[in-house]
């Protein structure tokens, strides 16, 4: 997609996933996507919630590209733990507020692209240093 290869393609292979998910629903048609869609912006709303799960401050409202598949790859992978990954890739991990997440510093300058090294490991290699943005050695 990235590409602006094979679009429709993509789109018939997301649609054959979703009608597993709208066939028994009120409105199966819902399953069947275009290019556009997949390409357009984000569905989702984001924001930090308040105490009542309502959004209370959007933060950025930039567009995502590719939103469409991004928000493809959180219904279709939603409990296989790549979702930080995604986030990460799609740029709003560092860039979007969502649940009780405002982007700080150390999101907007990429040290929050990275994990954190486990103290054992660093006690136990002096050659390691923490990556930036976490506390340690």
């Amino acid at each position: 997609l990235r590409l602006g290869q094979n679009e429709t393609e993509a789109a018939h292979i997301v649609s054959q996933i979703r009608e597993r998910a709208f066939r028994e629903s009120a409105h199966p048609e819902k399953a069947t996507v275009d290019a556009a869609w997949l390409k357009g912006d984000t569905h989702i709303n984001y924001g930090t919630l308040d105490e009542k799960g309502q959004i209370d401050d959007a933060g950025n409202t930039e567009v995502v590209e590719l939103g469409g598949l991004y928000d493809e790859w959180g219904w279709e992978f939603a409990a296989e733990a790549r979702r930080r990954t995604d986030m990460i890739r799609f740029g709003t991990y560092q860039k979007k507020s969502w649940f009780n997440h405002t982007p700080t510093a150390n999101d907007l300058n990429g040290n929050s692209i990275l994990f954190p090294i486990h103290l054992d490991h660093l006690n136990t290699n002096p050659n390691l240093q923490q990556n930036p943005g976490y506390a340690g050695k």
